[in-house]
């Protein structure tokens, strides 16, 4: 199935109060290019992470950032600061001699007091193993993403590859009537003239002519490299390479067609084809 390279997955994990997030973003790049940020607590695992992606993705650029929260509500094994406790109190006591009205402080009030339980540090092993699962879990959402998108991608591009076969189609079934007309020309303009020329040498003359405005070859090749993307948009693999040098070669043969063109019917043929695989070589770009 065709992948786009731009893509954004973010998945959130919550563990013992505390909360990992892994944030993806894709972009189309030539080749693939990783860039991981990660907390002090996982940066030595920088490696693990970094082969997850390298060997989830192909091409394109990836940007991958994993954020760590800290639980700061009291748990179970939270630890109670005796110290942050009576500089509580002092407060309130002070509170409450400049305002005898004000109503004490309550158990609950102080035990939600910041930084009155600190909450015990998850076990950094622990951590790593669940951040990877959760990368691999945010890995998974972004590669559906990329695939749908390339899915649409792959269908634009498809539509546009039978409009040129069409196009391609109908100059090769006019190209009688345009060598035919082309020679009438010619003929006409001899005629013309005030000398007569050699009736040999004419007609050698005039296969040459031909041969030169002959584009059988190129909508044959035209043909085939459009039978070509066609099979290889139908690939379960990556296929933009691929695809981006059949684009080159289209273009090339699209080019060549307008140059020797010698009926206006191919000069906008021409046209028409060149547009339409500008038009597939821009979605190529985003294809991994």
């Amino acid at each position: 199935m065709i992948a786009s390279m731009t893509g954004f997955a973010r998945e959130t994990e919550q563990i013992e109060g505390s909360e990992l997030t892994w944030e993806i973003r894709s972009v189309n790049h030539r080749y693939l290019d990783v860039s991981l940020r990660l907390g002090q607590v996982f940066r030595a695992k920088e490696s693990l992470f970094r082969k997850i992606l390298t060997e989830s993705f192909d091409r394109g650029r990836i940007d991958a950032q994993l954020h760590y929260h800290a639980s700061a509500q009291p748990t179970d094994s939270g630890r109670l600061q005796p110290e942050r406790v009576r500089v509580l109190r002092e407060w309130a006591a002070a509170v409450q001699e400049m305002s005898p009205e004000s109503a004490p402080l309550s158990v609950a009030e102080v035990l939600n007091w910041s930084g009155v339980i600190i909450a015990d540090s998850a076990d950094p092993q622990m951590l790593v193993d669940q951040a990877q699962v959760l990368l691999q879990r945010t890995v998974s959402s972004l590669q559906s993403q990329r695939h749908r998108e390339g899915e649409s991608l792959g269908v634009a591009i498809a539509k546009r590859v039978v409009e040129c076969r069409r196009i391609a189609q109908g100059v090769q079934s006019m190209l009688g009537e345009i060598e035919a007309g082309f020679r009438q020309r010619l003929l006409e303009r001899v005629a013309g003239l005030d000398s007569t020329p050699d009736p040999g040498r004419l007609e050698q003359e005039l296969v040459i002519l031909l041969g030169r405005t002959d584009i059988s070859e190129e909508l044959d090749r035209l043909l085939i490299h459009l039978r070509e993307t066609e099979n290889v948009l139908a690939r379960d693999e990556p296929v933009g390479r691929r695809l981006d040098f059949l684009m080159q070669e289209l273009n090339r043969e699209a080019n060549t067609l307008g140059s020797k063109s010698a009926h206006t019917a191919t000069s906008a043929a021409a046209v028409d084809l060149k547009v339409l695989i500008e038009q597939m070589r821009e979605q190529v770009q985003n294809i991994e």
